[in-house]
């Protein structure tokens, strides 16, 4: 049996690359110094909850596939390292378990990537009305659906039998929908709720903070078959 731990992530402006901080300054604009803070504790006891969900598996079974990371071994923790020195906790959770065993694999095409990085950067030039962010927005969901696919082709062609596969991916995307039938999939966060509070994030609807930790899934046996 394959087996993939699903981790759909929020992201942190250190996660970002260089675009990082010009998007954190547009959503905080967006929504309000108050509830951007408010957004970014949320952030941080996210990833304190997925690290305590993660801590009972051994990390010596553990594949690591990152949303980013288009090279793996120790080319992907050099990378990892330099995220991690921003203040990425998520790239701080992944060099723990690199460092306790865990294997960090390729997951990413990195032309896509550059290709993602010129939209992002060319929606940021324009107001949101014109044409320009129309046509970055389109692109974007094509971009997004291509870097699905070859997620998933990264996961269903290097995962084997026996092993525990952990995806960390943003909550925008979809890959379960390209990973092969045989691969048994846990969600560890629910990606819909996710994405409700991302929604309500930008929109400024109330939204229940708690239920980002409340919706862990339930472990199986950790890590130990």
């Amino acid at each position: 049996m394959r087996r993939l731990l699903y981790v759909p992530i929020l992201h942190s402006e250190a996660d970002m690359g260089d675009s990082g901080s010009a998007l954190a300054l547009e959503t905080r604009n967006l929504v309000g110094k108050q509830r951007w803070e408010a957004h970014c504790n949320t952030v941080e006891g996210f990833w304190e909850n997925i690290a305590s969900y993660l801590e009972p598996y051994d990390p010596c079974l553990l594949k690591l596939y990152q949303d980013g990371m288009p090279v793996g071994d120790a080319l992907g923790g050099r990378i990892a390292e330099k995220a991690a020195a921003r203040g990425s906790r998520n790239y701080q959770l992944l060099l723990k378990l690199i460092d306790k065993g865990a294997e960090l694999r390729k997951t990413e095409d990195a032309a896509l990537l550059v290709q993602e990085h010129e939209n992002i950067r060319r929606g940021l030039e324009n107001p949101q009305s014109s044409p320009q962010t129309r046509s970055c927005r389109a692109e974007q969901e094509r971009l997004t659906e291509a870097r699905d696919r070859t997620i998933a082709h990264a996961v269903n062609s290097t995962l084997r039998e026996g092993e525990i596969g952990v995806l960390f991916v943003g909550a925008a995307h979809d890959v379960c929908r390209h990973l092969d039938r045989d691969i048994q999939v846990e969600e560890v966060k629910r990606r819909d709720s996710l994405r409700a509070y991302l929604a309500a994030l930008i929109s400024g609807d109330p939204y229940d903070l708690r239920m980002l930790s409340d919706d862990l899934a339930p472990k199986g046996a950790p890590g130990q078959e």
